[in-house]
């Protein structure tokens, strides 16, 4: 017979689960950026400027979804520690109930996505104007 701590540990495993599969799509995310940004400042430095532009939307996306998937993953961590002290039903993994507290803003505007792809777009736009 199963406890209600063991259904609990097999719920927050789950959640877990997704939690780190969240946090595993983030640093290539941010590889893409650096590897787009990179390569389009050189060639916008030796006199073609106009790869700039679609460098930049792709820096841009790239921040969106880097913000999103810290989002999710935000989410989810908040429904692992409501899991961990038994206040959500036995198998739930809908995180809608967290959505206000845990905002996509505060996830695209954190200390571990802004800094990164601004860096690429402050490269980018000197090197567009350079």
């Amino acid at each position: 017979m199963h406890t209600s701590t063991d259904l609990m540990l097999a719920h927050w495993l789950a959640v877990q689960g997704v939690k780190t599969r969240l946090s595993s799509y983030l640093m290539p995310l941010r590889g893409l950026s650096v590897a787009v940004a990179t390569p389009a400042t050189g060639v916008a430095l030796t006199g073609h400027p106009v790869v700039v532009w679609p460098s930049l939307v792709a820096v841009l996306t790239f921040a969106a979804l880097d913000g999103y998937y810290l989002w999710y993953e935000r989410r989810y961590r908040a429904l692992g520690d409501d899991v961990r002290l038994y206040r959500v039903p036995f198998l739930c993994m809908d995180t809608r109930r967290y959505a206000k507290r845990v905002r996509y803003r505060a996830a695209l505007f954190s200390r571990t996505v802004t800094p990164v792809h601004t860096v690429m777009l402050v490269m980018l736009a000197i090197s567009g104007v350079v």
